[in-house]
């Protein structure tokens, strides 16, 4: 999969996926190029939003977009 990714982007991987999917994740970011974010927890908006606000990781994703 990773020849046929276009430009490098980000990958966020939860830990709480497992430890051979957040594994996979980071060798894919590796291999394409991208930035690796560990998502902790969670999946789809739960790792960007939380109580208070964007998470860290919506912060960088957002400033990814907002960079592009």
């Amino acid at each position: 999969l990773a020849p046929r990714v276009g430009p490098a982007g980000l990958v966020v991987q939860a830990r709480s996926d497992g430890e051979a999917s957040y594994a996979d994740a980071q060798e894919l970011a590796t291999r394409t190029g991208s930035r690796f974010l560990d998502g902790g927890s969670g999946h789809g908006y739960e790792l960007l939003t939380g109580a208070d606000g964007l998470t860290p990781v919506g912060r960088s994703v957002l400033a990814y977009v907002r960079g592009r």
